[in-house]
């Protein structure tokens, strides 16, 4: 899934980041062009990142740099997303 929103948003607000949920799970572009972000508010205990659980769900935004996997547990199963830049 790519990360573009609309013309007015991208020029018109560029103070704001570009957002996109994918399965409930919401990304965030981050400051530079070669890293995605997970905020604060979308992360949850449920969630490893490199195979750790997320230390303090909340407290900061965690960087996701290109190859890096995210997994989701729910219910009996694991989603995994992996960020591939380009």
């Amino acid at each position: 899934y790519s990360l573009p929103t609309g013309w007015a948003n991208r020029w018109l607000v560029p103070y704001r980041p570009e957002r996109k949920t994918v399965r409930g799970v919401l990304f965030e572009a981050g400051s530079r062009c070669n890293h995605l972000v997970l905020p604060e508010d979308a992360q949850s205990d449920s969630m490893l990142v490199e195979g750790a659980r997320v230390d303090d769900p909340g407290r900061r935004a965690i960087r996701l740099v290109d190859g890096t996997v995210l997994e989701v547990e729910r219910s009996n199963r694991r989603q995994r997303y992996t960020y591939v830049a380009g």
